[in-house]
């Protein structure tokens, strides 16, 4: 007896907002250009990607081209922005997380953290808020 693959019809344009203990994953805003800059713009960070630094006029360009996919129906990819929880945080954009659709209930992950934040672990703490 085979089962059928099981399916969950997507949403269109749902907010992605998921909250931890010590972060959260959340759709990107035009206000995080900052944040995304202070990633994106650092070498210590980018040298462990696939990409070199980039200028601040190109992390702009990056976040407009994230949040136009966000918008595409249906959505091949979720790019959220990772923010740091807890006493004395705000929701400021301190890494950012890629899920490519890859195929049936498959996706290719990708991640970035601000240098700053590597010592407080985040990417232990943004693979809990995943696989919850």
């Amino acid at each position: 007896m085979s089962r059928e693959p099981r399916t969950v019809p997507p949403v269109a344009n749902q907010r992605i907002d998921l909250v931890g203990t010590r972060v959260g994953l959340r759709e990107f805003t035009r206000d995080d250009l900052d944040g995304v800059y202070r990633i994106v713009g650092d070498e210590r960070v980018t040298a462990h990607l696939a990409f070199d630094a980039r200028t601040r006029d190109d992390a702009g360009a990056m976040l407009d081209a994230i949040m136009e996919r966000a918008r595409a129906e249906p959505r091949s990819e979720y790019h959220l922005a990772v923010t740091a929880k807890g006493e004395g945080t705000s929701d400021e954009v301190v890494g950012f997380v890629r899920l490519g659709l890859t195929g049936v209930r498959a996706a290719k992950l990708g991640y970035a953290v601000a240098a700053d934040h590597h010592v407080r672990c985040l990417r232990v703490q943004l693979a809990d808020v995943r696989i919850r």
